[in-house]
């Protein structure tokens, strides 16, 4: 049997932990003393909760769950009681959905908000968990009507390959660059090479199968940079007209989209980036998803926990199941 042990700070967040394989696991957050004990056939999202004084307890909500990311996994949906018309949507729910701050989720069968059904925005949670504003913000608000109800469907993780095409919130021209702002984190590098799909609809047309170089991945430094919802490529729009969002909830256009083409190679060189940043990879793993909270195993922001995994070998991989 072979054991793997490691720490992390948490933030407060859902935190992923790739294995190949896993049969039982101890989270112990250090902070508060409390620990969580798992074993490979337990039922979904269960696991042991230690107390302090040794008392064993099952949680009553989800708490760790065997994943595999290849697997496409659909969760069940929620219903959307309103939807704010504004730069940034606000997705308002009766009762809280279970998201949490970065988490992306897809809005479909909206009754008055059309122009954004389908696509994936990232979400911060508000007010308290019961609302989710878009963390990318629109050139305009998104509908002609205003306000209405709709479905939701949190998408517990991306394109297993990177990078991945992505929507489009928003462009502007900067000096003579020109700077895009996507759904989503895109995940791109410096020095990749992309492609821009732009319908009419949006105003940009001029940008529309133009190709260009990211100069800069993470202009806004968000932080960390993997959730960088933002990057300025080399293309000159300062002629170009004002993107903006159709509001019109019949008009008939695809939704704009930017796609990888690869990487510069003498952009690379010439500012000292990697050649092999922005290549396509496979993001995949197996492993488990661990909940944040009091009675967690991430605990809350800033909590101490340390884990310890062990894999007898007698089998592939761990049973993936719908998180």
């Amino acid at each position: 049997m072979a054991t793997f042990s490691n720490k992390f700070i948490s933030t407060g967040a859902r935190t992923f932990l790739p294995f190949q394989q896993v049969d039982e696991a101890d989270f112990w957050n250090a902070s508060t003393g409390v620990s969580f004990k798992w074993y490979r056939g337990m039922e979904n999202g269960k696991a042991i909760l230690i107390a302090q004084n040794g008392d064993k307890t099952f949680p009553a909500t989800k708490v760790i769950t065997p994943i595999k990311t290849s697997i496409p996994t659909i969760e069940a949906e929620k219903d959307v009681a309103s939807i704010t018309n504004a730069v940034q949507p606000v997705f308002i729910y009766d009762m809280a959905p279970g998201y949490v701050t970065n988490d992306i989720i897809r809005v479909y069968s909206s009754t008055n908000q059309r122009t954004i059904m389908g696509i994936d925005f990232a979400v911060t949670m508000n007010g308290p968990g019961t609302q989710a504003t878009t963390v990318c913000t629109l050139p305009n608000e998104p509908s002609e009507l205003g306000g209405g109800e709709g479905k939701s469907v949190r998408i517990p993780y991306g394109s297993p390959f990177y990078p991945a095409y992505r929507n489009i919130a928003d462009m502007i021209a900067v000096g003579q660059t020109l700077k895009v702002f996507t759904t989503v984190p895109h995940g791109y590098a410096a020095g990749g090479r992309v492609t821009f799909q732009v319908d009419r609809a949006f105003g940009m047309y001029q940008v529309n199968e133009l190709t260009g170089t990211i100069t800069d991945a993470n202009p806004d430094s968000t932080a960390p940079a993997k959730n960088s919802i933002s990057f300025i490529v080399d293309i000159d729009a300062t002629a170009f007209s004002a993107f903006e969002w159709p509001i019109s909830q019949t008009l008939t256009y695809t939704y704009p989209t930017v796609a990888p083409e690869g990487t510069d190679i003498a952009y690379a060189l010439k500012n000292n980036e990697s050649i092999y940043a922005s290549a396509y990879s496979d993001r995949s793993f197996i492993g488990l998803q661990l909940e944040a909270g009091v009675s967690a195993p991430v605990g809350v922001a800033g909590n101490e926990i340390w884990w310890s995994a062990s894999a007898n070998f007698s089998h592939d991989e761990i049973e993936p199941v719908d998180v």
